[in-house]
């Protein structure tokens, strides 16, 4: 979890500096995105996450719940030809919560503590649309399987849960842009959806569903 989150900080400072530097340096002479090309990109990512609750929080029971994420991935496009490309990308997710509890309870509890950790792989193809040297869009389908699991601390109200990893496979669509910096560096962003099933199971208890989403993802490329 640790380095996740210092991952998604780094992650975040990076996209900042590119988004500064994109409003007040206009850009060189951006490198010809056409077949052959490769597009690697570090982003900083978010989306939504679907897990099954710890078969513990409700004995002999597992149910769905979403919550928001955030982290980052790398991703390669590869040009296959001048229009479209392969796209593959591994990204981790991130979220924690942390619960001060009131006058209602007696003092000096331990804070509440929740938090969520994941990992996803995708494969897809992007269809590239030239708009000027220096800006392309891309739209284009994938597949991503994506895992994740969380833990509940709540330890005034004798609470302390963990659940089993929750599989998704879903299908993916998205819309994104190449926005060149220079002749080699450039903004790489794109938001999506996804629709997909999900399973859970611990302790014998299983939850399965169809859940849907959103995410997206915006850092630096480099083409080579």
């Amino acid at each position: 979890m640790l380095i996740a989150r210092r991952l998604a900080l780094a992650l975040v400072l990076v996209a900042a500096a590119a988004l500064v530097t994109a409003l007040i340096v206009a850009p060189a002479r951006a490198a010809e995105i056409a077949r052959g090309s490769n597009i690697l990109s570090v982003q900083l990512a978010h989306g939504d996450a679907d897990f099954g609750t710890p078969e513990g929080l409700t004995p002999g029971e597992v149910t769905a719940y979403e919550h928001s994420e955030w982290g980052g991935q790398v991703q390669l496009q590869r040009l296959l030809s001048d229009k479209w490309a392969l796209a593959l990308s591994f990204g981790i997710g991130t979220f924690s919560e942390t619960n001060e509890y009131g006058e209602n309870l007696p003092p000096n509890q331990p804070d509440g503590e929740y938090s969520q950790s994941s990992w996803n792989v995708r494969i897809g193809a992007d269809r590239f649309v030239k708009l000027d040297d220096t800006f392309h869009l891309y739209v284009g389908p994938g597949i991503e399987y994506w895992t994740g699991s969380s833990h509940f601390d709540f330890e005034a109200f004798g609470v302390d849960e963990e659940s089993e990893d929750t599989t998704r496979i879903s299908l993916n669509g998205r819309i994104g842009a190449v926005w060149a910096l220079s002749s080699a560096i450039s903004l790489n962003g794109h938001l999506g959806g996804y629709v997909g099933t999900a399973s859970a199971e611990q302790a014998g208890a299983k939850a399965s569903w169809q859940p849907s989403g959103n995410n997206g993802a915006l850092g630096l490329a480099f083409t080579f």
